[in-house]
């Protein structure tokens, strides 16, 4: 229950990847409702220097499984098709739980304070497969806490502390807060994690991620509510007595 970031560094040996780190290869989505075609929300940042930049945030809803996601990003070609994105969010039933702990502690370097049977909820994992860019490349915070395992590509986070938020003019999107304008400019504390690092983020605090232009990349994060959050609870009965909402 840190409320600092925390960077775990060479915690993932090389030949950890992908498949090793809560692959399911044929659940789909059970966090959002199903859809037939991708939902998209369309805002604009505007920086302390009056810059402005367009922002596309994707609701991960389609029902396509893991494993055909991962089949449509290893065929992409980056020169021929430009950029890619692609998220596979996925609350953990217990069997699938059971199998995550299994992989973190038996691949990995990890403090045993990083147990996902410890943490309040199901926990939720987030698969993202991006090209030349991240799925969350904008400024934005949610309410849950979550670590972040670097399996190919570095990548570099912008985090600013939730004392922060009034230097932005934000709105709710309905998964995230998204900041619309930063009024005066907010610290920042910058992040380069590497290859084998997990990076934990608390609630609440603004973040962005880049990578290098042209680079194939994925990654995984793991979702979890703090005790207490009214929100979370919800969402754990939801998924335990309807599935998918």
């Amino acid at each position: 229950d840190a409320e600092q970031p925390i960077l775990f560094q060479g915690c993932i040996p090389e030949h950890v990847g992908l498949l090793e780190v809560g692959y399911e290869p044929d659940a789909s989505q059970n966090l959002f409702p199903f859809c037939s075609s991708p939902r998209r929300r369309h805002f604009e940042f505007r920086d302390a220097e009056g810059r402005s930049e367009d922002i596309i945030e994707q609701v991960p809803c389609a029902p396509s499984t893991l494993r055909q996601k991962l089949a449509t990003f290893e065929a992409h070609n980056a020169s021929r098709d430009g950029n890619y994105f692609a998220v596979h969010t996925r609350m953990l039933e217990a069997p699938e739980l059971a199998r995550f702990e299994n992989a973190l502690h038996a691949t990995m370097r990890l403090p045993k304070a990083l147990s996902v049977s410890k943490m309040s909820g199901p926990p939720t994992v987030t698969h993202f497969l991006h090209v030349g860019r991240t799925a969350v490349y904008y400024k934005h915070a949610h309410m849950d806490r979550f670590l972040s395992f670097c399996l190919q590509e570095e990548k570099r986070w912008t985090l600013i502390a939730p004392q922060f938020h009034r230097h932005f003019v934000s709105t709710w999107s309905g998964n995230a807060e998204m900041m619309l304008r930063e009024t005066t400019r907010a610290p920042r504390l910058d992040v380069t994690q590497r290859r084998g690092d997990v990076l934990f983020v608390p609630p609440w605090w603004i973040h962005e991620t880049r990578v290098r232009p042209g680079t194939k990349n994925y990654g995984v994060n793991v979702h979890w509510m703090s005790r207490g959050q009214v929100l979370g609870f919800a969402a754990s009965l939801q998924h335990r007595f309807f599935r998918n909402p």
